[in-house]
């Protein structure tokens, strides 16, 4: 965890670099993939100040693209804590601003691990960052929003002790 948190607080340079040139390149891939991206709303996204993107799950790959594409902030996510166990993987995931979560199907003492994961997370959204959460919990292809899990608000109210220049904001992102 240790080298997860070094990645999120390095020096802007490399890691603004990298996770931009990466939005530039998928912006492209996107446009000419998609035919036609239909986004509403992108002028309500407050321009500074921490915010949680509370966005359904669909897909397991699609939408936090999409977001991190085509909305100008830029995004920390949440993300299954497994796929850091993968050893190529792991510095391309932390590099692209993403945090490991951890379910109860991870196994209880994987848990214990979500309190970095929260510590992180309040860590971006202290210094005015944005972070996105998947509350549904799991990716399934439905089009209708399926039942929240607890973390969403744990994060919401977990950081309403600290004292902040702006409030958090919850914005909620639909995909379909």
């Amino acid at each position: 965890m240790k080298s997860i948190l070094r990645w999120i607080f390095a020096p802007a340079s490399k890691i603004r670099m990298f996770y931009q040139t990466l939005k530039v390149l998928m912006t492209l891939a996107l446009r000419v993939y998609f035919r036609n991206i239909d986004l509403r709303g992108i002028d309500r996204i407050p321009k500074k100040g921490p915010i949680l993107f509370a966005c359904n799950h669909p897909s397991s790959f699609m939408e936090a693209c999409i977001l991190a594409c085509f909305q100008p902030r830029e995004l920390h996510f949440l993300v299954r804590g497994d796929v850091f166990s993968i050893k190529w993987l792991k510095p391309l995931l932390i590099k692209t601003n993403q945090i490991p979560i951890f379910r109860f199907r991870d196994g209880f003492s994987k848990l214990k691990k979500n309190k970095n994961t929260f510590s992180a997370t309040y860590e971006v959204l202290n210094r005015g960052g944005a972070v996105i959460i998947y509350p549904e919990g799991s990716t399934e292809m439905v089009k209708q929003l399926r039942p929240l899990q607890r973390g969403l608000a744990r994060m919401a109210f977990g950081l309403l002790d600290g004292d902040r220049d702006h409030p958090l904001q919850v914005v909620p992102v639909g995909v379909n």
